[in-house]
C-alpha cells in the first residue's frame, strides 16, 4: 500500500519501481509526507513540498462586451479564468490594473463570480491600480471563470458640466495564492461611464413683454437629453450657471 499522509493514493508500475497518483487525494500546496506499507510493515517514509499552480487565462467564456453607465453606476468591464494543475487552491488577493488616467473616476473595484451572485473583495483604486485583499477565491482543476466589476464615481464627484466620457479598460495584473502562478489576463471589454452633458439648446430667444418675459428656443438635439432647466438671477449680473 501507499498513503499519502493517511489517505490511499493509486499505485501503479512495478514493485522495483512504485508510484502513485497526485490526483488521488484532495491536494494543495504545501509540505506531505508518504509513506510506503509493505504487510503491513512501514519500509519507507518521505516528506516532500508540493506546487499547486494557478493559471489565469483572458477568458474562459466570453468578455462581458462593451457598455455604459452613469456616475454612480456598476458595469463588468473583465472576464478571466482561474484553474489548478492539480487540486485545489485559493486566491487571497488580486491586482487590478486601470487604463491608464482612468482610475480617478472609479469609486470601486471589484472580483465577482460569472452570474454576479458572489463578491470575493473589493477597493477603492490608488491611481490607476486597485489592491484587492481577502478574496478567498477557490480555485480547482476546472477552469472557471470571474469578472471584474467597476463603479463610477457619482456625478458630484465627477469633473463639472460639460464633462467628457471616460472608455475604461481593466485587467488583473496579478494575484497571491499558495502556490505559483502562470498566465496573463491579457484584455478586456471596455466599460464607458457617461458624464458628458447633452448639447445646449439653441436658437434661444427673450422678448420682453407686459409684465411678462417669452423665452424661445430649441430643445437639446443629444439623445440622452432629458429636461431643460430655467435659471432666473434677481442680481444685475447671472451667476453660476450650474444648478
Amino acid at each position: 500500500d501507499v498513503k499519502w499522509g493517511t489517505t490511499n493514493a493509486t499505485v501503479t508500475g512495478t514493485p522495483s519501481h512504485t508510484s502513485f497518483d497526485a490526483n488521488a487525494p484532495s491536494i494543495v500546496s504545501g509540505a506531505y509526507n508518504v509513506t510506503v506499507v509493505s504487510n503491513n510493515y512501514v519500509s519507507n517514509s518521505q516528506t516532500f513540498t508540493i506546487d499547486v499552480i494557478v493559471t489565469i487565462s483572458n477568458f474562459v467564456s466570453a468578455e462581458p462586451g462593451n457598455s455604459a453607465i452613469a456616475p454612480g453606476a456598476s458595469g463588468q468591464v473583465d472576464s478571466f479564468g482561474l484553474q489548478t494543475d492539480n487540486g485545489t487552491d485559493t486566491v487571497s488577493s488580486v491586482t487590478v490594473g486601470i487604463a491608464p488616467g482612468m482610475g480617478q473616476y472609479i469609486q470601486t473595484v471589484a472580483i465577482i463570480d460569472n452570474t454576479d451572485s458572489v463578491t470575493y473583495c473589493s477597493a477603492t483604486p490608488s491611481g490607476d491600480s486597485a489592491s484587492l485583499s481577502s478574496c478567498n477565491i477557490p480555485v480547482s482543476i476546472t477552469n472557471t471563470q470571474f469578472k471584474i466589476k467597476l463603479t463610477a464615481k457619482a456625478h458630484n464627484l465627477m469633473p463639472t458640466p460639460p464633462g467628457a466620457e471616460y472608455a475604461i479598460a481593466a485587467t488583473v495584473t496579478g494575484f497571491t495564492n499558495s502556490g505559483s502562478q502562470s498566465g496573463t489576463d491579457s484584455g478586456s471589454s471596455t466599460l464607458t461611464i457617461d458624464n458628458l452633458s447633452p448639447n445646449n439648446a439653441t436658437n434661444i430667444s427673450i422678448f420682453a413683454g407686459d409684465e411678462r418675459v417669452i423665452l424661445n428656443w430649441t430643445t437639446s438635439n443629444s439623445a440622452d437629453f432629458n429636461t431643460s432647466v430655467i435659471l432666473r438671477w434677481t442680481a444685475a449680473s447671472a451667476g453660476s450657471e450650474t444648478p
